[in-house]
């Protein structure tokens, strides 16, 4: 049995903090990307949601790769999950734009004990770039979104981040499958 959180940033100041969508807990923080402080804020909300919520699941699932995912590799390492990045879009969120957004994002990206690229050009651009053929998984972007729950400005999966998608998902599993456990 899977169970889901959600946590995310979002730009719509109109969107509940606090919410449950097909019975999945949904958290959001606004960000206005014009303030730098809305930023910081949203780092605390994400540093308190993990001590608040830690013990509940064992995967990290990263929407795609931004600023904000440092923060959350670093905190999922720290408390020994397993990380997830599903890799959407080609070039932005693959590994050479990491790179070039400096050593720790680079380092942070190398985390993930999974790799899901959801076209056939960033499985190819992932391998290019060095990274374990052995941790990427090729699935269909369809494959990615069917199983969840679009509404409230973006597509629900667990623990996220970003304007307009979830950046990460968070997965409690009793069993975890074994192509993730042994990731």
């Amino acid at each position: 049995r899977f169970s889901f959180r959600v946590f995310t940033t979002c730009t719509d100041p109109d969107l509940p903090s606090v919410d449950e969508i097909d019975g999945i807990p949904v958290h959001r923080v606004y960000v206005d990307l014009a303030r730098g402080s809305t930023k910081l804020t949203a780092a605390i909300h994400a540093l308190q949601y993990f001590r608040r919520y830690h013990r509940t699941f064992d995967i990290v699932h990263l929407h795609g790769f931004s600023q904000k995912s440092v923060l959350i590799v670093m905190l999922a390492l720290l408390h020994r999950k397993k990380i997830v990045l599903t890799i959407h879009t080609a070039e932005h969120d693959e590994a050479g734009e990491a790179r070039r957004r400096g050593r720790l994002a680079y380092w942070a990206y190398r985390q993930a004990h999974l790799y899901i690229a959801i076209s056939s050009r960033i499985a190819s651009n992932y391998l290019a770039a060095g990274l374990p053929e052995a941790r990427l998984r090729l699935a269909s972007h369809d494959f990615c979104t069917r199983s969840s729950t679009s509404g409230a400005g973006g597509e629900i999966t667990v623990f996220g981040s970003a304007a307009s998608m979830p950046l990460a998902s968070v997965i409690s599993a009793p069993g975890l499958p074994s192509k993730v456990r042994n990731a």
